[in-house]
């Protein structure tokens, strides 16, 4: 294993985070507010988005080539805030890596479980409805349902440089969701974390009759559970949380507001 083994006695070292770009902060929005003791190190990873649109090796090894550099950090523990990144890497870093690793995936069994109409729709990346793990993921637990699954760029790439733009980020989820609902979709699965930074769009275009899911919280309540069953939760005041972005470090700064991060220190990723 790469980690020493007195690495997982080191409850006050930082969680990693690794996101294409600004999603994943709706994940660490609710990390922050059911685990505040613990400190946080982000990597927006702006320079080689849009994963989506990358091969599965390509993510994978940069995956590897982050995950890395927040181990020289000394990380405790690690989430891959980015369905894309998740499913082209996660088990490949659970082999290699020792420190708890949690990913995000979309949330179809929950919707499955729900849906009434029987007519479920998922927004995601190119990279992610392609992946084997959605396609097991569907094969598992979405035969029962028809389900209407739509690849959208253009709406990731909104939302990572002009969310708050609301006229045409409005349009754009129209242009997406609409033909789903049209369809008989009762329940909308947020396959990439930058979605739910628009949710409230969404549910204008959806109304109250369509539910609308995403994982953020989920994942946040699982990194609490795997963190508590390795003794590993913060027991003191964290020393300052750190937003890093190998990008543009006025498009994070621009998120820090909504995210409910004032505290946070924003800096740039160098040569990566």
């Amino acid at each position: 294993m790469t980690q020493p083994a007195f690495f997982r006695h080191l409850h006050h070292q930082p969680i990693g985070f690794i996101d294409s770009g600004v999603g994943g902060l709706s994940v660490l929005r609710e990390v922050k507010k059911i685990l505040p003791r613990e400190q946080v190190i982000y990597i927006a990873d702006a320079a080689f988005a849009p994963y989506g649109e990358k091969s599965e090796e390509a993510v994978c090894a940069r995956m590897v080539k982050l995950t890395n550099y927040l181990l020289q950090q000394n990380i405790k523990a690690l989430v891959i805030a980015c369905n894309t990144a998740t499913a082209a890497a996660i088990d490949s870093l659970r082999a290699r890596y020792a420190i708890p690793i949690i990913g995000v995936e979309p949330a179809i069994k929950s919707a499955v479980a729900i849906t009434q109409t029987k007519v479920v729709g998922v927004l995601a990346t190119t990279g992610t409805l392609a992946s084997k793990r959605f396609i097991t993921l569907t094969q598992r637990h979405a035969q029962q349902v028809k389900l209407l699954k739509t690849a959208c760029p253009d709406l990731v790439r909104q939302i990572e440089y002009e969310p708050f733009n609301c006229l045409e980020t409005e349009s754009l989820v129209r242009h997406y969701v609409t033909p789903m609902v049209a369809q008989g979709m009762d329940t909308l699965v947020l396959g990439c974390t930058h979605f739910p930074i628009v949710k409230s769009l969404m549910r204008t275009v959806t109304g109250n009759k369509v539910n609308i899911l995403d994982t953020s919280l989920p994942v946040a309540h699982q990194l609490r559970k795997r963190l508590r069953n390795e003794y590993l939760l913060a027991s003191d005041l964290h020393k300052g949380d750190l937003l890093l972005t190998t990008g543009d470090i006025s498009t994070l700064n621009k998120f820090v507001p909504y995210a409910g991060l004032r505290k946070f220190k924003v800096q740039a990723l160098t040569d990566f």
